[in-house]
């Protein structure tokens, strides 16, 4: 990849010349070689493309306050921004079916302790978690997602712990005997309005049968 200063004349009216194209970021101009045509995909590269499509999902629902703590983390590296930080961070872990890094610290203190066990009933799964003792009446916001086949799939789910809440909270209505990956997190106010979060905690469960 090559810098260079482009006439803005000439930026206006060509974008490509032959093989090569040429891109702005963040008011610098690039070069790069067009890429040819493509050969097919072979299994690990299929399998990378799936965890990057799904993570695109994931972080088009999470937004608000969780894609704002990959804004700020993402600030200070030029060029890179909160989404690239995000599937960068998390696309091993998606293809080897362990649970993400949700959010970055704003300053909120995690959770200092947060499991996931079993419900007694079907299609329960009891989370119990401790805070941090100057953080006990701040809000606790959960989510959830199924695991398929050795990974997670479909949409990532969010609760709010319902105050007076303040160890342990029962998720209903999950499909029985299915694995989940959880997460928790911990927000200055109520998640939809937070303006600060903590880091996000996680755990795996299966829900009761």
């Amino acid at each position: 990849m090559a810098q260079f200063d482009m006439n803005p004349a000439f930026e206006r009216v060509r974008k490509r010349l032959g093989n090569i194209v040429f891109y702005t970021s963040e008011g610098d101009v690039f070069a790069r070689r067009r890429p040819g045509k493509r050969s097919a995909s072979t299994p690990a590269q299929e399998e990378i493309q799936a965890a990057f499509k799904k993570l695109a999902g994931d972080w088009k629902f999470l937004e608000g306050i969780i894609q704002e703590s990959w804004n700020l983390a993402a600030k200070n590296r030029k060029r890179l921004q909160g989404y690239a930080a995000f599937l960068g961070a998390n696309v091993t872990s998606q293809r080897g079916g362990v649970p993400l890094e949700l959010s970055k610290s704003m300053g909120v203190t995690a959770l200092a302790g947060f499991n996931a066990s079993t419900g007694t009933t079907a299609g329960e799964i009891v989370c119990s978690f401790t805070t941090n003792a100057p953080d006990t009446t701040k809000p606790v916001t959960i989510f959830y997602q199924k695991k398929v086949n050795g990974s997670a799939d479909g949409p990532i789910v969010r609760t709010e712990v319902p105050p007076g809440h303040n160890s342990s909270v029962t998720i209903t209505g999950l499909a029985a005997g299915a694995e989940y990956q959880l997460y928790a997190v911990v927000t200055d106010r109520a998640f939809d309005e937070a303006e600060r979060v903590s880091a996000s905690v996680s755990a795996a469960a299966v829900a009761g049968l």
